[in-house]
């Protein structure tokens, strides 16, 4: 299990352990309970989880959806679960991201409201002709997250 800080934007709100195949499986610590995606109960300073986990699973795209196995395929990925904890958790419907804990990563370096997908990663640029609608569903190939990390440590 890794640990990650979920964000919004720039304020860190939750300290967390996650797992691909898991979700969130633990809190780990409440940063910022104002800043916690809308919906999201906190009773007694304590996140109720299984709403969070509800959260993040529809952050990630359906598998259902058209053309979707054939990019997980040819990524080299099994689920839409792994696409998403990969890819930071980034979508265009908001600007929650997650960090993974101990990296300077920021906000203004990878999100697609300043950057699309290809002024962050140039090699990308033929993966976001064939696959737009992904992208904008916060779509990242699986080497983005060691490339950026790599970059940015």
């Amino acid at each position: 299990m890794a640990e990650y800080i979920l964000m919004h934007k720039n304020i860190p709100v939750i300290k967390m352990e996650l797992t691909e195949a898991d979700g969130i499986t633990k809190i780990l610590d409440l940063y910022a309970p104002e800043h916690l995606p809308i919906g999201i109960p906190v009773k007694k300073n304590t996140v109720d989880k299984k709403a969070l986990n509800m959260w993040w699973a529809d952050r990630s795209i359906p598998s259902s959806r058209s053309g979707v196995q054939e990019a997980l395929n040819e990524i080299g990925l099994a689920d839409t679960k792994m696409l998403l904890v990969r890819s930071f958790g980034l979508s265009l419907s908001d600007q929650y991201w997650i960090k993974p804990d101990g990296t300077d990563l920021e906000w203004k370096r990878i999100n697609f409201f300043a950057h699309s997908a290809v002024q962050i990663y140039p090699y990308m640029a033929y993966l976001q002709l064939l696959h737009l609608f992904l992208l904008f569903q916060g779509f990242l190939l699986l080497q983005l997250q060691e490339i950026l990390l790599n970059l940015m440590l």
